[in-house]
């Protein structure tokens, strides 16, 4: 996959451009992450803010990406991803004030901020791929979306933790701003590369009843949100499970290094997928349930571990085996919604 997407970059230029605005932003974004839970363990806030924060950086994403959507059916998505830029770019004051004064309201603005200016990429980078390229290319665009994500844990969040001390917090933020106008410029010229043009998408409503739905169909409606229902509130506490035997600063770098190995599980979980056997098993609800149970025991014996090095490994498997869960459940059945 890593030829084929060398290859496709390669004679298309504008995907290389809008591959690099995206790697840029989402480095910015994982530094600004890193400042943002840093500045709330360092502020002492409860464990219910920690929880706040995280739901804060991932629901508003929703709502954006169905702006995004209705926005798309008619206009150029390009000019949506400038524009998320720029928004993404004014919302940097909101993390500024906050180093500032304090604030904890304010890092929450950054993060509802942040999460509803990515949510509204989706539709246009899927509207863009698909104009932009053909049906054998659009694999591609699935392995650029993982590199974007990989940038996004190691050199944004794994850069934001190596330099977080070294250098001033405010200094991190500026890195994320000129990551922003870094990622226009690139914006700017994947638009004026790309040649196509985009029609105008004409939704027809569809009346689902869910006694006419196949079982296939049902399951791929519960599966996700009964998932992430099951997750997400360990999710959100994983900066609160530090062991008990750290404090201090101590225990400060732990919990942020708990988030890296969060999002690094995130990462690995689907990336060494099986594809021979994904089929087989995408529709094993023992599979699903098991991973479920290992994500849940490896949170409940994160604070009870003797070593740091045992709990960021634990911390490590946890989104790991929920990500297979949730990798494994995302059917992809012509039958399925």
């Amino acid at each position: 996959m890593i030829k084929a997407l060398h290859q496709t970059l390669a004679r298309t230029p504008w995907l290389l451009f809008l591959g690099l605005s995206f790697v840029v932003s989402s480095v910015g974004n994982g530094i600004t992450y890193i400042v943002i839970f840093s500045e709330l363990i360092r502020l002492s806030v409860p464990a219910t803010s920690l929880a706040l924060a995280y739901v804060l950086s991932t629901v508003p994403g929703f709502i954006g990406s169905k702006i995004g959507e209705r926005y798309c059916r008619n206009n150029n998505p390009f000019q949506l991803l400038i524009w998320g830029e720029c928004l993404g770019m004014l919302g940097l004051a909101a993390p500024f004030g906050a180093v500032m004064t304090g604030s904890v309201p304010l890092f929450f603005v950054a993060q509802t901020v942040s999460a509803f200016t990515i949510g509204m990429t989706f539709p246009a980078m899927s509207k863009i791929f698909k104009a932009g390229l053909s049906e054998q290319e659009l694999p591609v665009a699935t392995s650029l979306e993982t590199l974007i994500f990989a940038c996004n844990v190691i050199l944004g969040v794994g850069l934001g933790l190596l330099l977080l001390g070294r250098i001033g917090v405010m200094s991190l933020l500026f890195i994320d701003l000129l990551s922003f106008a870094a990622a226009l410029l690139l914006l700017r010229s994947a638009k004026s590369r790309f040649s196509k043009t985009f029609t105008p998408v004409f939704s027809t409503t569809v009346s689902l009843r869910w006694k006419t739905l196949s079982g296939t169909q049902r399951r791929g409606i519960l599966l996700l949100p009964l998932l992430a229902f099951a997750g997400a509130p360990a999710m959100a506490l994983l900066p609160g499970l530090v062991p008990a035997t750290l404090s201090g600063e101590e225990a400060h770098s732990m919990a942020l290094a708990l988030l890296f190995a969060r999002s690094l599980g995130q990462l690995v979980g689907p990336l060494i997928l099986n594809p021979d056997k994904f089929e087989k098993r995408s529709n094993s609800n023992m599979l699903m349930t098991a991973c479920l149970c290992a994500f849940i025991a490896c949170y409940a014996l994160i604070p009870f571990s003797p070593s740091i090095f045992l709990a960021l490994a634990i911390g490590f498997y946890c989104t790991y085996f929920l990500k297979r869960g949730v990798c494994t459940g995302d059917l992809h059945h012509p039958e399925t919604v």
